[in-house]
């Protein structure tokens, strides 16, 4: 999907209805981080997991790398990959973005 300066690739699986779990990985990490944890959850539980401006796959996206940025970049994947009720779910730095996200409020999320 297309964000400011590129783009970034999501990975999303399980079912596309009920809530869906939307991570965010901790600074320096990748979409990766949360693969042991996806792997504990049923399977039909809707997942999207991404890497982060400047980590992974995304390690070629410029800057800047500040929280509003990364914030835009999470709303983006939500918009694009979300069709309905969403929680955010960040450990460390990807818990601040969530936090971010969140006081914008956004169309569907739970928490």
């Amino acid at each position: 999907m297309a964000v400011a300066g590129g783009s970034l690739e999501a990975r999303i699986e399980g079912e596309r209805g009920g809530p869906t779990l939307v991570f965010a990985h901790y600074w320096g990490g990748s979409a990766s981080t949360w693969d042991e944890v996806v792997r504990r959850l049923p399977p039909e539980q809707a997942t999207v997991r991404f890497d982060q401006r400047g980590w992974s796959t995304s390690r070629e996206l410029p800057g800047p790398y500040h929280l509003g940025q990364l914030a835009d970049d999470l709303l983006r994947v939500v918009e694009e990959c979300v069709a309905g009720p969403f929680v955010l779910v960040g450990h460390s730095m990807g818990g601040k973005v969530s936090q971010l996200v969140a006081a914008r409020r956004p169309a569907g999320l739970l928490g």
